[in-house]
């Protein structure tokens, strides 16, 4: 099966992106390369990435923002 892409000027892309991936994005590990590699992870996907190394960090943050998706380990 072969498939086919069509060229566009990327603004499609970028607005069927922003409809199917969250915008903001808060990953809590207390490992600095579990985030770092959450973080790659998710880079090309989410328009924004918070991070947290504990759940008394995300709370303070979770209460401040309105996260999308939260990612805990």
């Amino acid at each position: 099966h072969q498939r086919t892409e069509l060229q566009t000027d990327g603004r499609e892309d970028e607005d069927e992106r922003a409809a199917i991936y969250p915008s903001l994005v808060l990953i809590v590990d207390d490992s600095k390369i579990g985030r770092e590699v959450a973080r790659e992870y998710l880079s090309g996907l989410v328009n924004r990435i918070d991070t947290a190394e504990d759940g008394n960090e995300a709370l303070e943050k979770w209460k401040t923002r309105s996260y999308d998706l939260v990612i805990m380990d």
